[in-house]
């Protein structure tokens, strides 16, 4: 009899120890991604990461899904987003604690080669951009001049180099065939796809 009231104090002992150490749940708040928007050249691969707000959540869980995935094909454990074919598509993650939602934009380009890009600069001259191909470029800026150049795509950005010397991030931020185009030296134009 001493044993069984040993044992049966022993295990309410450890319950209520156990019970006592039990860790608060954490509820999400929500979720971001690394970035909203790419610009991706056909072929090529970015990295795309959500992460649950806050980290130390008791749910980490994240669903996701692709709206087109003729465009871009998305590989959650690894994180990777491969440019499949032209177009627009939306990767949407939802955290399965709370129901939080985060969205990212991405846009494939086959080739710039041959498209025409027109708006205003940050003083508001008329510009436009022409992709001659699938590596070079001219930019006429009115009233200042005309530059030809080349132009690579990095991550989720294309880079200009230009004749003089100034290179332009167009910084993925395409949305609804408008791109913005922003100099190291805060220089910017906004500029539509004709």
């Amino acid at each position: 009899m001493k044993k069984v009231l040993l044992v049966l104090i022993a295990i309410i002992g450890f319950s209520v120890f156990f019970l006592s150490c039990k860790k608060d749940t954490i509820k999400v708040t929500g979720i971001t991604l690394n970035s909203e928007h790419f610009m991706m050249k056909q072929g090529d691969w970015n990295y795309l990461n959500a992460s649950v707000e806050p980290w130390d959540a008791t749910n980490q869980e994240i669903t996701w899904k692709i709206r087109d995935p003729s465009v871009a094909s998305y590989n959650f454990s690894s994180g990777v987003v491969w440019a499949e074919g032209e177009g627009e598509t939306v990767i949407t993650f939802t955290t399965v604690d709370g129901g939080f939602e985060a969205r990212a934009t991405i846009i494939v380009f086959s080739s710039l080669g041959g498209t025409t890009w027109t708006g205003k600069d940050s003083g508001g001259r008329q510009c436009v951009l022409s992709f001659i191909n699938a590596t070079n470029c001219t930019l006429s800026i009115g009233g200042w001049g005309n530059y030809s150049g080349t132009y690579t795509f990095y991550g989720s950005s294309i880079w200009l180099q230009l004749g003089w010397e100034e290179s332009f991030n167009l910084s993925g931020a395409v949305i609804d065939n408008k791109m913005t185009l922003t100099g190291s030296n805060g220089y910017n134009m906004v500029l539509t796809k004709q």
